[in-house]
């Protein structure tokens, strides 16, 4: 392995919260619906979030502003991963999160 720490074996870590730079994303694994948080030093901020499935393929996009909840149940989504894209004026990023039934 390339790696020194490499122990050969693999681990799956699936936080409850996930946060890259100022973005969070709860719960995870998640049931229904999800909240977005995006801390930023703007009053308001808008952002674009995209939901793609695990092929890659675009389900869900929305213009959201400040901190957003989504019902993932109301828009037809099935239990799986999904990868969720977050886009304002000063960050980007793509996040994963599951899905599960409940």
């Amino acid at each position: 392995s390339p790696f020194e720490d490499d122990d050969g074996l693999s681990y799956i870590y699936q936080p409850e919260v996930i946060s890259a730079n100022n973005i969070k994303i709860f719960p995870n694994p998640a049931t229904d619906q999800i909240s977005i948080n995006i801390k930023s030093e703007a009053e308001s901020q808008r952002f674009n979030v995209r939901f793609y499935n695990n092929t890659g393929v675009l389900v869900y996009q929305s213009v959201k502003e400040d901190n957003a909840t989504i019902s993932l149940k109301n828009l037809g989504f099935k239990p799986g991963i999904y990868f969720v894209r977050i886009e304002t004026n000063d960050i980007a990023e793509t996040l994963k999160i599951v899905l599960v039934q409940e």
